[in-house]
């Protein structure tokens, strides 16, 4: 830590940068990272094919106006498995459907309800 008037002189700065970017649906990320006289903080976060996605965000400050400090903290999520149980699920509720429309159109023929 700074000396309190050694502190009070360093000049106030405070940069931002933001970006994302989108490659076919494949691979989407967003940035966003911010230095400052306080300190330092990074946020990105991404995902591939929709399906896995990692977070990273990290802070840090230098120390000037109180004890340095660095934390990173990281995640990752898969939802692999979720997307393939709605794809199950939605293949199982198409197939009973087209039996159920099978079972009714021999309904129909062998009773001649419906028909013309």
């Amino acid at each position: 830590m700074l000396p309190a008037g050694l502190a009070s002189i360093i000049p106030s700065f405070n940069f931002t940068l933001q970006g994302y970017v989108n490659i076919l649906d494949i691979i989407e990320a967003e940035a966003d990272i911010r230095i400052s006289t306080k300190g330092l903080h990074i946020y990105i976060q991404g995902s591939l094919f929709k399906l896995f996605t990692a977070t990273l965000t990290i802070h840090a400050n230098y120390g000037l106006t109180g004890s340095p400090f660095f934390r990173a903290v990281g995640s990752f999520k898969n939802d692999l498995f979720e997307r393939l149980r709605a794809l199950v699920e939605e293949a199982f509720n198409d197939a009973k459907d087209a039996v159920n429309n099978v079972r009714m159109g021999a309904i129909r023929l062998v009773t001649g309800v419906g028909a013309r």
